[in-house]
């Protein structure tokens, strides 16, 4: 497999590195022949953050700045996660439909991404464009260990969708028992 930009490429020699896998499968960066060489024979973590670190400040950038974090919050990517958050990339930037990484991760189960992101201040309550939160979106889709991460570290259990639903309001239309357990209707007063 190689991972090609427009004047450079990596080539993998197997799928035997699945960090090297996902970054070329989802970003194309540019790097010296020498650190392409390095990456590609390391296929690890460490030869990631060691490519961030030599990467000069604009290009680093541009690289963060193309919604890795987001790509690799959804997939579960924890070792990627880590590193981009070490290497300075913003756990609330905002990318398709005003979502962050946590909104990723929350929709497709991710907990152990969960708990990194919002380690690293990720925003508990963010709104997308049509108002879902974290915490709304792991309940629609009946991620418990999500929904009880995110209700562990203070997320708002009552924050309702533009259209009026709040996250335990979806779990039970979708039969998510479990979640319902996490979300008890609250005393009002």
């Amino acid at each position: 497999m190689s991972c090609v930009t427009a004047t450079h490429s990596i080539h993998i020699i197997s799928f035997e590195h699945p960090l090297l896998f996902f970054l070329c499968s989802h970003y194309y960066f540019t790097l010296s022949h020498v650190q392409q060489r390095d990456l590609a024979g390391a296929g690890d973590g460490q030869a990631l953050r060691s490519a961030l670190a030599s990467l000069p400040p604009r290009a680093k950038k541009d690289f963060l700045g193309r919604h890795l974090l987001h790509e690799a919050a959804e997939e579960g990517r924890e070792e990627v996660v880590e590193i981009l958050v070490e290497a300075g990339a913003d756990v609330n930037a905002k990318g398709s439909e005003g979502r962050t990484p946590l909104h990723e991760a929350s929709s497709s189960g991710q907990e152990g991404v969960a708990e990194i992101l919002t380690a690293n201040g990720a925003d508990l309550n963010a709104k997308t464009d049509d108002g879902s939160t974290p915490l709304y979106l792991a309940s629609l889709n009946g991620h418990v260990a999500v929904v009880e991460t995110l209700a562990r570290k203070g997320a708002d259990l009552d924050e309702k969708k533009s259209e009026g639903f709040a996250p335990l309001h979806r779990a039970a239309q979708y039969g998510h028992v479990e979640v319902i357990k996490l979300l008890p209707p609250r005393e009002r007063t």
